[in-house]
């Protein structure tokens, strides 16, 4: 796949002096979006006491569900979900000065 989008983009830059193309496919969004990446919780779990609240195939499970239904623009602009964020990230916030508190 990375071959073809680096075929893809010397193509484009061939042709780039007599048409203008935006190639969906760049090199940097095939390696982007193949990329395999794992995250861990251990330290949210050591620092912050993290606890999952479900475990990891319902999480998946809700999320593949979540995605299937989920408008883009609102996610970025229904006043419901931009305070719902705000609201985690006050969360986030909070904790983050209790361990402050707690160290000193």
């Amino acid at each position: 796949m990375l071959a073809l989008a680096y075929l893809t983009a010397f193509f484009v830059w061939l042709i780039s002096p007599i048409v203008h193309i935006d190639p969906v496919f760049t090199p940097f969004r095939v390696r982007v979006t193949t990329a395999t990446r794992t995250f861990a919780c251990d330290k949210a779990k050591e620092r912050l006491g993290y606890r999952p609240l479900v475990q990891l195939d319902e999480a998946m499970e809700r999320s593949v569900e979540w995605i299937k239904t989920v408008d883009k623009w609102r996610v970025l602009w229904d006043p419901e979900v931009i305070r719902a964020r705000e609201l985690a990230e006050e969360t986030v916030d909070e904790l983050v000065e209790d361990m402050k508190i707690k160290d000193e």
